[in-house]
């Protein structure tokens, strides 16, 4: 793994840490509660197994990334420098492809049986915030990291800068997700979107809204609500 993934991935993480912890705070103490979309139905366990849980998803999830960029650099990263209208469309292409296949692995997910061994943990979580992303059994933390190296793959070999871009808009979707936030300002449409989708499949409707980025999915198979 070349020192400018390894730099680029840490570097992410770091901010990601600074952006959930900031608006766990305004969320839970702050001046975004009132924003919320719902506020019965916690988590039924304690905060402390909560964050506990939740750390070490986070670190799981570090060493996932930092295992793949080593392993596989040389089909994923190519050298070139690209420009950024390319950066882009390869982030969305790779997103794109994610989603698909996570649409479909998260509708098997709500099968009964897969319920109970690998996605029940997640769905805990009846009224999610920021960090509940990763409130996740770890086989569920593969399944989902899985299949976004699997798109980079597929996709690949892209820029170095289309990687780490990708990594980041990847997980902060995921978390904007979990916000469970709806701010009063047009610039929000996109994230209230997110947010409100997805609260809806925590806490009213487990069986629909099982894509997480794009609407298409949902839509085209009739389980968009």
């Amino acid at each position: 793994m070349t020192n400018t993934l390894f730099i680029g991935l840490v570097s992410i993480m770091g901010l990601i840490f600074l952006f959930n912890s900031l608006v766990t705070w305004a969320t839970e103490l702050g001046p975004l509660e009132k924003y919320r979309l719902r506020r019965q139905g916690v988590v039924p366990v304690s905060d402390s197994n909560k964050y506990l849980r939740i750390s070490l998803s986070g670190l799981f999830s570090l060493a996932l990334y930092a295992g793949f960029a080593y392993f596989f650099s040389d089909f994923v990263t190519k050298g070139d420098a690209v420009g950024p209208l390319l950066v882009i469309a390869e982030v969305l292409a790779i997103l794109l492809v994610y989603d698909f296949m996570y649409y479909w692995m998260h509708r098997g997910f709500h099968w009964q049986p897969m319920v109970r061994l690998v996605h029940g943990t997640h769905h805990k979580v009846r009224n999610p915030t920021v960090a509940d992303g990763l409130y996740l059994d770890p086989w569920d933390n593969v399944a989902g990291l899985g299949l976004f190296f699997l798109s980079i793959l597929i996709i690949g070999p892209v820029s170095t800068a289309t990687f780490l871009s990708a990594v980041f808009v990847y997980i902060m979707i995921n978390n904007i997700n979990h916000t469970g936030l709806e701010l009063p300002h047009p610039i929000f449409k996109l994230t209230n979107h997110w947010a409100k989708k997805h609260d809806h499949h925590h806490g009213v409707n487990s069986r629909a809204n099982y894509g997480s980025i794009f609407p298409f999915w949902d839509k085209m198979f009739g389980t968009y609500e």
